[in-house]
């Protein structure tokens, strides 16, 4: 799934964005690149085709679509700022504002069943490294 992650799993359940006009727009954005680079066409409702990616590429394109979709977003002068903005508060309580405002966006995808592209999640007493999966609830 490209964007946005199942609402169980995502820190918007911790974190309500800060920008929802924000998030909304780089959703929008997402969407009508990742379509342009599977040459299908733009979507009328980004969020379902977001949510029904994996049914549009497969796994041999994955880093592809991934690399397209950075590139593009970074290219674009206004998603650096509003990317920042949606999660504002909770990166400077996180990661203070010095660390929260990197020089590039950057991306994961995780289809659904993916072992392959899982990040590892670090808890905040650092004692042990977790995996997040696609499916809600689940962890291994």
């Amino acid at each position: 799934m490209l964007w946005p992650m199942p609402s169980c799993v995502t820190a918007m359940s911790f974190f309500p964005p800060k920008s929802r006009q924000d998030l909304d727009r780089i959703r929008d954005l997402m969407a009508d690149i990742a379509a342009s680079y599977l040459k299908l066409p733009h979507p009328e409702d980004k969020g379902a085709f977001l949510d029904h990616i994996h049914e549009k590429v497969d796994i041999q394109r994955l880093n592809d679509l991934r690399l397209a979709v950075i590139r593009e977003m970074n290219e674009e002068s206004w998603t650096r700022l509003s990317y920042f903005n949606t999660a504002r508060k909770a990166l400077e309580i996180l990661v203070g504002n010095e660390l929260a405002m990197q020089l590039r966006i950057n991306l994961s995808i995780q289809l659904p069943d993916d072992d392959s592209s899982l990040l590892p999640v670090l808890p905040m007493s650092g004692r042990e490294t977790r995996h997040t999966r696609s499916s809600c609830g689940s962890r291994t």
